[in-house]
């Protein structure tokens, strides 16, 4: 109901049915029936929030309420933006590209971890390093260049402040949305490249520790996504951890997988590749599945939203 995609015959009959479900569950104090659960896919194992039992179904119905009044039956939605459109063409990068993008991982990351990797105190750096993903806290006594790189909160010299708020706002105003994006179209999308996915059947996080694994990822793009991620420094803390979380599995999976494929390509796990095609589906597929969805947005906030996450 919240995604505003009903639009298509078969479609309103399925928001027809969950519109009547809503208003025949309600409960006595004016919330609905949830289970623990955020949202249908998250369980109550790593995000809570005690109001979406009230907010979540209001604010479906209330969309569903505006479109169904609005749109006529079987209107068709707006055409996604052009460039968002060129960007899901094959690329004019030549295979060789990506090739060699595949042996690169993150070279500055790569080498704080290794040196780290060597240090003594390799246990406290690791809690420290957990403290800071957990509440931006950086402990004292850190290898002095990698508490560079953990204080240097700056944005790339050619983001530009205001196409970032207006990305975020568009964020917030379609956050349940995107969420059903993220988890229905550009994670199985991400889940589809057989290389990468190859590091997760590593790590064994995706087999053994589902739930958060998934979660992790979801608090990462909402971290990115959401107003004040940039202003904050909330959304460069958490690609931060990102980065240092891939560059030790680089580091501890990378000879295994390697031994495993008798190759000698130089291939790397999570490689630049592999980045863009994850960059991909957190943008472009987004979008994409946004327009499908029949949420309305113009070219200017698309740019922006890919803009975002450039």
């Amino acid at each position: 109901l919240a995604a505003r995609g009903a639009l298509a015959p078969a479609a309103r009959a399925a928001a027809k049915r969950a519109e009547r479900y809503l208003v025949e569950t309600q409960l006595d104090d004016g919330s609905w029936p949830d289970n623990g659960y955020l949202f249908t896919i998250i369980p109550p194992t790593f995000y809570t929030w005690g109001w979406q039992r009230y907010y979540y179904p209001l604010f479906g119905l209330g969309r569903w309420q505006r479109v169904a009044a609005s749109r006529p039956r079987g209107a068709k939605s707006r055409p996604i933006g052009q460039r968002a459109r060129a960007l899901m063409r094959p690329s004019v990068c030549l295979d060789h590209c990506l090739d060699h993008a595949r042996t690169v991982g993150d070279p500055l990351v790569d080498a704080l971890v290794g040196h780290l990797e060597r240090a003594p105190r390799g246990c406290e750096i690791d809690a420290a390093l957990a403290r800071y993903c957990r509440s931006g806290e950086i402990a004292r006594g850190l290898p002095r260049p990698l508490a560079r790189f953990l204080e240097d909160e700056r944005v790339p010299a050619w983001a530009e402040p205001g196409r970032l708020a207006s990305a975020a706002r568009f964020a917030e105003r379609n956050s349940l949305a995107i969420a059903c994006a993220l988890f229905c179209a550009a994670l199985p999308a991400a889940f589809t490249g057989a290389k990468g996915v190859s590091v997760l059947q590593a790590t064994r996080r995706v087999r053994d520790d589902l739930d958060r694994r998934v979660n992790e990822t979801g608090r990462f793009v909402f971290d990115v996504v959401m107003p004040g991620g940039f202003t904050s420094g909330r959304a460069v803390r958490s690609a931060k951890c990102v980065r240092l979380m891939h560059a030790v599995v680089r580091s501890r999976v990378g000879a295994r997988l390697r031994a495993k494929r008798r190759e000698a390509s130089g291939e790397v796990p999570i490689n630049q590749e592999d980045l863009l095609g994850t960059l991909t589906c957190f943008s472009v597929v987004v979008i994409d599945a946004l327009d499908k969805l029949g949420v309305p947005f113009t070219s200017a906030e698309a740019e922006d939203y890919l803009h975002l996450w450039r």
